[in-house]
């Protein structure tokens, strides 16, 4: 996946919340081998067997610096797939990180 984009400090300070959003493509690989049903329409399959997608995330994050060398992320995203093709596909994802510099 290969995305662009940009993030906002709604609230900076040793704990921090920012809201992002990025846009961009992904790319999957698909193989046909063992497959039931069809997981891709045939427009999108190149000659080497991948997917294209376009891909839309806007993420909320929350950030506690512990030390000035440690901090704690709390991020929650919602990357949206397909949004130029009709029906979107939404995936939600919940990260924490753990940063030691």
């Amino acid at each position: 996946m290969t995305t662009a984009g940009m993030e906002y400090d709604v609230l900076p300070g040793r704990t921090a919340v920012a809201l992002g959003l990025q846009a961009g493509a992904g790319w999957r690989q698909v193989r046909f081998e063992d497959q039931v049903g069809n997981p891709t329409n045939p427009g999108q399959l190149t000659s080497d067997s991948y997917a294209f997608y376009d891909v839309l995330a806007s993420s909320l994050t929350l950030r506690r610096e512990l030390t000035p060398r440690a901090s704690l992320t709390l991020g929650v995203s919602d990357y949206v797939f397909d949004l130029l093709e009709g029906e979107p596909d939404h995936s939600p994802a919940l990260s924490f990180v753990v940063s030691l510099r």
